[in-house]
């Protein structure tokens, strides 16, 4: 706090001097030792910090003091963030105290200000050197691939930053750095064993590709993977996943709605009848409460259909269902509960 009220007092004097001085380095220095500490209230103080320093470089003041100077600092904040980005509130699952894998229960509202101000940042040192985030990033992830270095945290911070800067990149090379990413959490996802680990990737791949609806638009293969990897997601028995792994297609749903409806290349049928020739199978392990959030996402999608015929032919399908669980399943439970009630 005395940092940062000194900076904004140091500021009102609009001098360069200050910048000139070797103390504005030293506090900078000071600045990026503070924020690798633990503690979130501090972590917030320097973020504030760091968001008066860039608001300072974009108003272009002192400019030849920031390009001289100050690189390196916000290379080393950018691999800090990337470092400590915390948790998104779309994440749903998190580690507590004795390592074990629980869903979250509370909306945790000092996180979610922190995430939304540590992704701002790094939104703006992205938009600024696009190659360093990139290369800090997949650097990173490439490590995970080795058990040596596989470690959930560093996972989750480094799939929260990569959230973080969506359509920050130009297309091209988000593209390419989204391919990298995708494939290395969907191979991650298929050599981990044991439950907690694999938890943690889906919550990873389901966060990240739900921020990236532009590439899952232009990449019909990656879509449908990852379609059919939320329903693999649908049917574990870890609290969250499920409820995440139904947000995410909602959000695949409203932003991607054409692609499932249309015949894609080597395709027989939409993607859109694949799915619901396979409702019973999708949908068996979800609550009630999931499978309103899926069936919602169909209604989203088939509103897009543009031929009427269609679109009331895949109704007619979804009601059917319905009709037959009622007479197969929910019809007999009922007859045979009100049966012994009136036995009794």
């Amino acid at each position: 706090n005395f940092f940062l009220s000194f900076l904004k007092k140091s500021l009102t004097i609009e001098k360069e001097s200050f910048f000139d001085k070797g103390n504005f380095l030293v506090l900078c220095r000071i600045m990026i030792k503070i924020s690798c500490l633990p503690d979130l209230r501090i972590f917030k103080i320097c973020l504030d910090w760091w968001e008066i320093i860039l608001k300072i470089r974009e108003t272009k003041k002192f400019i030849k003091i920031f390009d001289d100077n100050l690189s390196s600092f916000f290379h080393d904040l950018n691999v800090l963030l990337v470092g400590r980005m915390p948790k998104p509130e779309e994440v749903l699952i998190r580690e507590d105290d004795n390592g074990e894998i629980i869903r979250e229960s509370t909306e945790e509202t000092a996180t979610k200000s922190i995430h939304i101000k540590a992704k701002n940042i790094l939104s703006k040192l992205t938009n600024q050197n696009p190659s360093s985030t990139r290369s800090i990033i997949l650097k990173k992830m490439a490590n995970q691939n080795n058990p040596l270095f596989w470690n959930r945290n560093i996972l989750n911070t480094l799939c929260w930053s990569v959230g973080s800067i969506s359509n920050i990149m130009t297309k091209e090379i988000e593209n390419h750095f989204l391919v990298a990413i995708i494939k290395d959490l969907l191979f991650l996802c298929e050599i981990k064993k044991g439950k907690e680990d694999k938890a943690v990737i889906a919550s990873n791949i389901m966060y990240v590709v739900g921020q990236y609806p532009r590439f899952l638009r232009s990449h019909w293969k990656f879509l449908k993977a990852v379609i059919f990897k939320l329903f693999e997601f649908m049917h574990e028995s870890y609290p969250g996943v499920k409820d995440m792994a139904c947000d995410t297609f909602l959000k695949i749903g409203i932003n991607c709605s054409s692609n499932i409806i249309d015949i894609q290349e080597n395709e027989q049928i939409p993607l859109l009848e694949q799915i619901l020739n396979s409702l019973k199978e999708i949908t068996k392990f979800l609550e009630f409460r999931q499978i309103k959030e899926f069936y919602k996402t169909l209604g989203i999608i088939i509103n897009d259909v543009k031929n009427d015929q269609k679109r009331n032919s895949y109704l007619l399908k979804i009601f059917q269902i319905f009709y037959n669980n009622w007479t197969n399943d929910l019809k007999p439970k009922i007859l045979s509960k009100e049966t012994n009630s009136f036995t009794e």
